[in-house]
C-alpha cells in the first residue's frame, strides 16, 4: 500500500495537527504501508526545500519551498510535484482546509484517478469559520466543498469534526479515527510537599485557545488566597504574544506566570512532569493533541467543552469540562487546588482513558483499513451518526 500524505506545515510551532501528521506517518510506516509525506516550508528553513527525498524512520519526506508568504502555503514546486507523481500512489490522505496543498492534491487525485482521503484538521469548526469568514468562505464556495465532496472519505478526528462535517452534508462518508499519543513511561503521582497548584499550558499562542480566559480565573483565584503557578509553553505570532504579556502586566500576575516559549523533546516531558493540571480553554479545537497528552503523563485536566475529546474526559472523570468563562474556570482550578487526592484519582483514570483509546498504532491500523477500502475504488459511504445535525 502506497500513501502519498499531504499537508501545508510540519513545523511544529503550527500546533497539534503539524505533530500529529509526523507522528501518523511513522505509525504507519510500522503498520506496515510505504508512506510519502510532502509539505511546503520557508525558503532556507530546511537544507533540502526543493522536493528531494529526506528519509526518516522509514518516511519519505519532500519539503518544497512556499512560492509566497503567509498561512496559505501556496507552492509551485509542491503542485507541480504532486500533478506529475501521484498517478504511482494506491491512495492519497489530504489534511488540511483553506491551503492551496489542499487545492493541488485533490485536483491532481481527482484528474489521475486516484482515490483519496481527506481531513480538514478543525477547519470546519465553528469559530474557525466565522474566524476571518470574508475569505474563508469564497475559498470554501470555490475550492474546498469541491475538494470535500470528491473524497473518497473523510477523516474526522472527534466527534465535534464528525458533527462539522456532517452539519455541511457530508456526513455520509465521515469516519470518526482519533489521533494518538506516545504514551511515558512514568510512575503513578505521589502528594506533592507544598500547596502550590502548578498549572500547565501547553499550545500554539492564538486568540482561539482563549488564553486570556485561565488568565483572567488564575487572576480571581490568586485574589481569593490561592496559590497557583501558570506555565504558558509555545510561540504565536509576535503581535497576539505582546497581547498576552501586557495581559499579565494588567493582572499583576508577572510573579504568577511565566513564558517558555516553544518547547519540546526532554524540556516538554520535562513540563508535563512538574505540573498539576493541565488547562487547555479553547473556543475550538477538533482533537486535542496536547490534552490527550497530559493524560498519558496522569495529569488531571480543565478543558472547555469545545475541545474534541471533552467527551471522553467528562465520561472518564479524568478532568473537568466547563465553558470558556472565566469564573466557572476559577471554580474548577478552585476545587482542583483543594482537593490533591481528587487530583491524583483523576489522572490515574485519564491514563487508563489514553491507554486504551488513543494509541498511533491503532489508529494506524484503522487508517490503512480504510485507505484499502477506498483503493479498490468506491467512494464509501457510511452513515455515521444517528440523527442529522441542523445547520
Amino acid at each position: 500500500m502506497k500513501v502519498l500524505r499531504i499537508i501545508g506545515s510540519l513545523d511544529r510551532v503550527h500546533g497539534g495537527p503539524s505533530t500529529a501528521a509526523r507522528a501518523m506517518s511513522h505509525a504507519l510506516v510500522r503498520a506496515g504501508a510505504q508512506v510519502e509525506q510532502i509539505t511546503t516550508i520557508d525558503a532556507g528553513s530546511v537544507e533540502h526545500d526543493d522536493g528531494s527525498p529526506q528519509l526518516e524512520d522509514g518516511v519519505v519526506y519532500r519539503y518544497f519551498r512556499r512560492s509566497t508568504r503567509g498561512t496559505y502555503h501556496h507552492s509551485r514546486g509542491l503542485a507541480r510535484y504532486v500533478r506529475d507523481g501521484i498517478a504511482s500512489f494506491d491512495v492519497a490522505h489530504v489534511e488540511g482546509l483553506f491551503q492551496h496543498s489542499t487545492v493541488s492534491g485533490c485536483r491532481s487525485a481527482r484528474r489521475a484517478g486516484v482515490p483519496y482521503v481527506l481531513g480538514p484538521l478543525g477547519a470546519l469548526g465553528q469559530w474557525s469559520i466565522r474566524h476571518r469568514a470574508w475569505k474563508k468562505w469564497p475559498h470554501y464556495y470555490l475550492f474546498d466543498r469541491r475538494c470535500l465532496a470528491n473524497a473518497a472519505a473523510l477523516h474526522a478526528n472527534s466527534p465535534a469534526e464528525a458533527r462539522d462535517l456532517e452539519r455541511l452534508g457530508f456526513g455520509d462518508r465521515t469516519h470518526l479515527i482519533p489521533l494518538g499519543v506516545d504514551l511515558p513511561v512514568i510512575a503513578p503521582r505521589a502528594p506533592r510537599a507544598d500547596a502550590t497548584l502548578r498549572i500547565l499550558f501547553l499550545s500554539r499562542l492564538h486568540p482561539v485557545k482563549g488564553l486570556p480566559v485561565l488568565m483572567e480565573a488564575i487572576a480571581a483565584l490568586r485574589d481569593g488566597g490561592g496559590n497557583v503557578r501558570l506555565t504558558v509553553a509555545g510561540s504565536g505570532e509576535p503581535a497576539y504574544e505582546r497581547t498576552l504579556r501586557a495581559l499579565v502586566d494588567r493582572l499583576r500576575l508577572r510573579e504568577v506566570v511565566r513564558f517558555t516559549g516553544h518547547i519540546e523533546g526532554a524540556a516538554k516531558d520535562a513540563l508535563f512532569r512538574e505540573s498539576d493540571v493541565f488547562a487547555l480553554t479553547s473556543f475550538q479545537e477538533s482533537f486535542g493533541l496536547a490534552v490527550a497528552e497530559a493524560l498519558a503523563y496522569r495529569l488531571p485536566v480543565l478543558i472547555t467543552p469545545e475541545v474534541g475529546i471533552a467527551d471522553e474526559v467528562r465520561a472518564a472523570d479524568a478532568g473537568w469540562v466547563v465553558d470558556p468563562d472565566p469564573r466557572r474556570v476559577m471554580e474548577a482550578l478552585s476545587a482542583l487546588h483543594d482537593d490533591e487526592p481528587r487530583r491524583l484519582a483523576m489522572g490515574e483514570r485519564g491514563a487508563r482513558l489514553v491507554a486504551a483509546r488513543y494509541s498511533w498504532d491503532s489508529t494506524a491500523r484503522r487508517l490503512i483499513e480504510l485507505y484499502e477500502e477506498v483503493a479498490r475504488g468506491a467512494t464509501i459511504r457510511r452513515p455515521l451518526l444517528a440523527s442529522p445535525v441542523s445547520a
